[in-house]
């Protein structure tokens, strides 16, 4: 792997803070307190920042935490920073870093990436269970409190291996050790190094494992295939993968379960796959919701 340098004076230079102060204040220009006092003196606060960064001065400000209930009454805590300096730093850090970062994941994985969202993988999904041979069984799982739980030591490390840039990695560490444990929601750059942060493990599946319908939304993955026995395969060598490589755990609600299956209160009803049927979908794959119960293997 070719390692990237000169990372470090493209995101303090005037032109990308500039960039990035306007992207970070798109739509909040009337309802955020932050983003009214920085455009007093625009000028003078993004001098100030580039000062710190040439100077390698920087240090994350404060969080701001708050706790939400969010979709399927998930609690979650959200973390906040101030608007300046470090929003404006993120947008600045992204402008330069997400294409990069972006190059390095596989083709289906969705989330906070340009272009691939919810729509572009449920039509990924569908388009996979057309080879009816190549999908007759599923297997659906994520990772255990993921964005709370990503090893920090093993991002930065991932982090080393595409950069050579120092100064880069030493602003990046700071920010990503700037909590005490995983990376806050609501960060700006949390998105980003949360799906960089599985990237190997995706092309452990694609290129070792070679499974060929594989789809990951953030930490929710899918996979589909011919066989019981190898969904079960695949479980095992993630479930290994995940532990000893990222440090991270399989949530123990993960199902291996025929496709074209329909679980009513336990009750198993089997179902053509027949455009327009009314079942209940996963946010991801639009393949039936795993059973409260996994098949044995």
């Amino acid at each position: 792997m070719k390692r990237i340098g000169h990372i470090y004076e493209q995101i303090y230079s005037k032109e990308n803070l500039t960039a990035a102060a306007k992207e970070a204040a798109r739509g909040k220009k009337k309802s955020s307190y932050g983003v009214r006092l920085f455009l007093k003196d625009p000028e003078t606060k993004l001098l100030e920042l580039q000062q710190q960064l040439i100077s390698c001065t920087f240090k994350t400000s404060d969080y701001r935490t708050m706790t939400i209930v969010a979709d399927r009454g998930k609690v979650r805590e959200i973390s906040k920073l101030p608007f300046f300096p470090d929003r404006i730093l993120h947008h600045a850090i992204m402008r330069v870093v997400k294409p990069i970062l972006t190059k390095s994941l596989i083709y289906d994985t969705y989330a906070c990436i340009d272009g691939r969202g919810v729509t572009l993988a449920v039509n990924r999904v569908k388009r996979a269970m057309s080879d009816k041979q190549g999908s007759l069984w599923c297997l659906k799982t994520d990772i255990q409190k993921f964005y709370p739980n990503i090893d920090q030591e093993v991002l930065i490390s991932d982090l080393r291996r595409k950069f050579k840039d120092e100064k880069f990695i030493s602003l990046i560490s700071e920010i990503i050790r700037s909590t005490k444990k995983g990376l806050p929601i609501g960060s700006y750059t949390s998105q980003l190094l949360a799906n960089y942060a599985v990237s190997r493990l995706d092309h452990y599946i694609k290129e070792d494992l070679r499974v060929k319908y594989y789809f990951r939304y953030c930490d929710d993955m899918v996979f589909l295939g011919e066989s019981k026995q190898r969904m079960w395969d695949i479980y095992n060598a993630i479930n290994e993968k995940v532990i000893n490589d990222l440090n991270l755990k399989i949530k123990p609600n993960y199902a291996v379960f025929p496709v074209g299956v329909e679980w009513r209160n336990g009750d198993k009803t089997t179902r053509k796959r027949k455009r327009g049927n009314k079942r209940p979908v996963d946010r991801l794959s639009g393949v039936p919701v795993q059973p409260q119960q996994n098949l044995a293997a």
